[in-house]
């Protein structure tokens, strides 16, 4: 229905939206955003896709650092129920790219680059059962490609604990899928970053 209709007036209306003062634009893509959030509107559709994530970026870069906490975790949690929202099925890898993208159109949001990459771990975990746990190559190459993108996105967490937490949760899914070097590699992150804990405890 209308999201759909939006997805496909998106050349149309985002230069319409330019002409409204920053604010007026900014009240009317979080109306939008939270309007989808709230919905039941579940879809796979790369046209809506493309102008959810023109409408999340617009967002992302009206909240500078004079933005108050609680306006950019409102922001932040639409956007992971936005995510949520999104099913490729078995397609795997468009799942992959969608979650990577998400991560890269967010990177000052904290809540929703942690988010993406639980739902990039959560794929290793479900090739594991698609599989039944017998990878070939190419499965193989696949959930070793979501463990590299949680590997390089986890240390931009400003949480320590959730930082700790997430190379947990990556170390048991490459465990879970035979990829030794990968839990290693995990592991080691989960050890430096306990030997932080004191440091953060001692901090006044």
């Amino acid at each position: 229905g209308s999201f759909i209709d939006l997805g496909k007036a998106t050349d149309k209306f985002l230069p319409i939206l330019d002409l409204f003062r920053k604010q007026a634009k900014y009240d009317i893509f979080k109306t939008i955003l939270a309007s989808y959030a709230s919905s039941e509107y579940r879809t796979s559709d790369p046209v809506v896709i493309h102008a959810m994530f023109d409408i999340i970026r617009n967002l992302h870069d009206s909240l500078d650092g004079m933005a108050i906490e609680d306006e950019k975790k409102q922001v932040a949690l639409c956007i992971i129920k936005f995510v949520d929202k999104v099913s490729f099925g078995k397609d795997l890898e468009k799942s992959l790219n969608f979650y990577v993208d998400v991560r890269r159109a967010c990177t000052n949001l904290d809540l929703v680059v942690n988010h993406a990459v639980i739902r990039m771990a959560g794929l290793g975990s479900q090739a594991h059962a698609l599989v039944k746990g017998k990878h070939n190559k190419r499965t193989a190459a696949f959930v070793k490609a979501c463990m590299a993108a949680c590997y390089v996105t986890i240390p931009t967490s400003d949480v320590i604990i959730v930082r700790l937490r997430l190379f947990l949760l990556c170390g048991q899914v490459s465990l879970i899928n035979g990829l030794i070097t990968q839990a290693e590699s995990f592991m080691k992150q989960c050890i430096q970053t306990i030997k932080e804990l004191p440091q953060l405890l001692d901090t006044p």
